[in-house]
């Protein structure tokens, strides 16, 4: 294409794949050191924190770039990060191209320099510049007094060195980070807030503008650092924002233009529910280039960013009409942390296995090296989403890659039951081929239901824990045998407890009169026998079904002598100690006339207790016709209280006013006490902690008795995207929900020990 030979330099090797054969070589900090690739960290079998400055880097990229030089005069350079032209020896500068003044690199590079030019025009966020020893949580406290947590940033960073985090219990390290004599920005942390980036490449008479991602934030030794990436979850944010998101960066565009600047660049946004602000402009490449780039070969574009880089400072026009295209990827990358240094290792192993996982970037990673702490080791790229705005506006994490900062840890894990289970509802569990060779040889593998397996531990906890799961393939915990052919639980590789896996009900595939196949209305659980009083759901008939519930829209009868047939052929069942009639949800306006067939057939035959879960019914009479009918308990499921979020999450049954609900607890509280015999469920993740709360403790003061279960994100489901929240924060709502209920004398739900399996509830029998 061009008569010389392009080199990159950049930070690693990998950042040139889906460049096809625009680069002949590379000059890289992290690399193979093969195929003309020239990487520091193989010359000097080493390491480094690549946020920080380095005179041997400097040296490094020089001597190599002279060499190549020497072997190729025709060679020219290309840079990732503009600003390093400043390293570059007077030789290597002369045939260096594609780079904007460096003068303009440098303001760019900026923080405070560009959002004061940007500030009339583009929404900021409120701040002030300081030198570091006039900053003071008190000051900043006072200026604004509705935040308790803090920003300072340097005028230059990257990647998130030089930006601390800054609260009332660490002024004092954050004192000793930056210094007296040096300008920073200092804004209020907005909490309930996303950071945003999108990709720009300006023209010399056009801009074009990206798929952007939701930037996912750690904090790091109170440093907010940048871990990766998520394309596809941007998607699922407002078109508000969305929108907000392209006409600024728009303007951005234009401005740069007229400033003579060409080229990538990237910009930062923070967005809240209803705004959008600006944070920085990068005048370079991204990490997420990457995924851009590998999106563009997917479409069969023979381009990538670094060619729209090169187009637009040669004026070639042909990338001007770059398709809409979707980037349906994301990546979070791992940096050295000692103390994490085996968890990494583990992680790392097992991401070779995982399906979600397309493409592990190591750059030839050497564990004989040395390491600085926070030098990168790996980056995982996904095929679906590992982050999910939820509706307080706060970015999750998919916990499987928070690998950090651990609510559990092995040993006496009897001391920690509730930390265990938590994480196990939340990361779901691997069985490793010899536990999956001996459950298949016993029946397979149960895991129908919820898309989880039915497991027991030692002192017969029972947890029904997901299992093939999105990323549940990079769970810490695994189940293999151990050496005297047991299952046994692990932890990161570390033995936790002996377990017992169930295996599939072998009644489940016989076929009722009507050729019906049992698993469709009847689910064998640990100690009940649960029944569908109708097959499929109302709502989703309607078009208006809960969006995380997978019941199909399915009106179809199911003949009461096909129930019947399939309860009597469990009736010897030994595990079965009572009935469940659920399923999807009827009419608003049922007489209940199906359930109640089902629990007087199932009265007049067993003396086993009865429960029925279902809607609350609109004539709260039928209450009673069901306890006339056998019924010992009912459970009509809130699942969300905020009631806006639930007409947005459940169409359908959210429409259900609380007033409709309440009447039906009042009156099954008079009918059945309230000793736990009336109950309803609450979703952990699909509203704000404090509308939860409120709710829970709304519920109790009616006598009925809550039951918490952690969200699901069910594949092929609306929300299938969505995520729980993390296990410190599930862990928090557990303990401030039993103190709600303790208050009231009561305690969470449910009341029978083997049905807790995928409740937030843990107790031993």
């Amino acid at each position: 294409m061009h008569g010389f030979h392009l080199y990159w330099i950049g930070i690693r090797e990998s950042e040139l794949k889906d460049t096809g054969t625009l680069f002949t070589g590379s000059i890289t900090i992290f690399g193979t050191g093969t195929r003309n690739n020239y990487a520091f960290d193989k010359e000097y079998h080493y390491r480094y924190d690549y946020n920080q400055d380095s005179d041997l880097l400097d040296a490094f990229i020089n001597e190599k770039a002279l060499l190549i030089l020497a072997k190729n005069s025709d060679a020219k350079f290309m840079l990732y990060y503009p600003v390093d032209i400043a390293i570059l020896s007077p030789k290597v500068l002369e045939h260096t191209l594609y780079a904007n003044d460096i003068q303009m690199t440098k303001f760019l590079d900026d923080k405070i320099a560009t959002r004061m030019w940007l500030n009339e025009q583009i929404p900021t966020p409120p701040f002030f510049t300081a030198v570091g020893q006039t900053i003071k949580y008190n000051n900043l406290k006072s200026m604004f007094p509705q935040y308790n947590k803090f920003v300072i940033q340097a005028d230059y960073s990257c990647g998130g060195s030089g930006t601390w985090l800054l609260t009332s219990g660490n002024i004092s390290e954050i004192s000793k980070r930056i210094s007296a004599d040096l300008q920073y920005t200092a804004m209020p942390y907005l909490e309930h807030s996303v950071s945003l980036n999108v990709h720009i490449v300006i023209y010399k008479n056009d801009i074009i503008i990206l798929p952007a991602s939701i930037q996912l934030i750690s904090i790091k030794e109170y440093s907010l650092s940048y871990q990766g990436s998520d394309f596809i979850a941007y998607t699922y944010l407002p078109e508000l924002i969305q929108e907000k998101v392209r006409s600024y960066a728009a303007i951005i565009g234009k401005q740069l233009q007229y400033s003579g600047y060409l080229g990538v660049c990237g910009i930062d946004f923070i967005a809240t529910k209803t705004d959008v602000f600006f944070s920085e402009i990068n005048g370079r490449f991204q990490s997420s280039t990457i995924l851009l780039n590998k999106a563009m070969r997917d479409i069969g574009l023979d381009i990538s960013m670094q060619a729209l880089h090169i187009d637009a400072f040669e004026n070639n026009m042909r990338t001007i009409n770059l398709p809409a295209f979707h980037v349906p990827y994301s990546f979070y990358g791992y940096s050295y942390q000692p103390q994490f240094i085996d968890k990494l290792k583990y992680l790392l192993n097992y991401a070779e296995k995982a399906q979600e996982v397309i493409e592990i970037q190591t750059d030839e990673l050497d564990w004989t090296m040395s390491f600085e702490t926070n030098t990168y080791l790996f980056k995982l790229l996904f095929h679906t989403n590992i982050a999910f705005v939820d509706t307080e506006c706060k970015t999750i994490l998919h916990s499987n890659l928070n690998i950090m900062h651990p609510i559990f840890n092995p040993g006496d894990y009897t001391r920690q039951l509730p930390e265990l289970k938590i994480m196990l509802l939340n990361h779901g569990i691997r069985i490793e081929q010899d536990a999956l060779d001996l459950l298949n040889r016993n029946g397979g593998v149960n895991y129908e239901e919820f898309e989880a397996i039915d497991m027991v531990l030692e002192n017969h906890i029972y947890i029904n824990v997901p299992y093939t799961t999105k990323l549940s393939s990079l769970s810490p915990f695994s189940v293999k045998l151990n050496g005297m052919g047991h299952l046994i639980l692990l932890y990161f590789g570390r033995p936790v407890t002996e377990v017992f896996i169930r295996t599939k009900d072998p009644l489940s595939t016989s076929v009722s009169k009507n050729g019906i196949p049992y698993g469709d209305f009847i689910y064998l659980g640990n100690d009940r026998l649960r029944i569908f009083h109708r097959n499929g759901c109302n709502f989703k008939s309607m078009n208006i079904g809960c969006k995380f519930c997978d019941i199909e829209a399915n009106d179809r009868a199911l003949p009461m002598e096909d129930i019947r047939d399939a309860i009597e052929a469990y009736a010897n069942h030994s595990s079965i100690n009572h009935f469940l009639i659920g399923g999807g949800s009827e009419r608003i306006d049922s007489d209940f006339k199906n359930i109640i067939q089902i629990a007087e057939h199932l009265k007049n035959k067993y003396s086993k207790p009865i429960n029925v879960m279902s809607i609350p019914p609109l004539d709260i009479r039928i209450l009673s016709n069901l306890k006339k009918a056998g019924v010992t308990e009912v459970t009509f499921n809130l699942e969300v209280f905020d009631r806006d979020i639930a007409k947005e999450y459940m169409p359908g049954k959210g429409a259900l006013s609380l007033e409709v609900y309440d009447a039906a607890f009042r009156e099954a509280v008079r009918l059945w006490g309230n000793t736990g015999n009336v109950r309803t469920v609450f979703i952990v993740g699909l509203e704000s902690k404090s509308s939860l709360l409120r709710g829970l403790e709304h519920v109790c003061r009616l006598g009925v008795y809550p039951i918490l279960s952690l969200l699901k994100g069910i594949e092929g489901t609306p929300l299938g995207h969505c995520l729980p929240p993390q296990d410190k924060d599930v862990l928090e709502i557990y303990h401030e929900a039993r103190n709600i209920c303790q208050s009231f004398r009561m305690d969470l739900g449910p009341s029978c020990h083997c049905c807790e399996d995928n409740t937030l509830k843990i107790s031993c029998n």
